[in-house]
């Protein structure tokens, strides 16, 4: 399948997600790249990519910033643990 399809593809599979489901795989991405023990994959950038995408087509640019998203990942972080 050439690599276009695969991402619109991928892209909308997200967008079929709920909002909270996407920002829970959104934080497991992210706290999976900052792990030092963990080993991210090379997707894991384009599905973040992806997610914020559709976020900010769900709930605008000015609700929902990338900063926002790393603020409230960290904020999970840090009072959950990492898994």
């Amino acid at each position: 399948m050439p690599d276009h399809l695969a991402g619109e593809l991928a892209l909308a599979a997200l967008r079929a997600l709920p909002t909270p489901k996407l920002k829970e795989i959104w934080n497991t991405l992210h706290r999976r790249i900052h792990d030092p023990k963990a080993h991210p994959e090379p997707g894991d950038y384009d599905v973040m990519d992806n997610i914020r995408k559709v976020l900010r087509d769900r709930e605008g640019p000015e609700l929902q910033s990338g900063r926002e998203m790393v603020v409230e990942a960290m904020r999970d972080m840090f009072t959950n643990g990492v898994d």
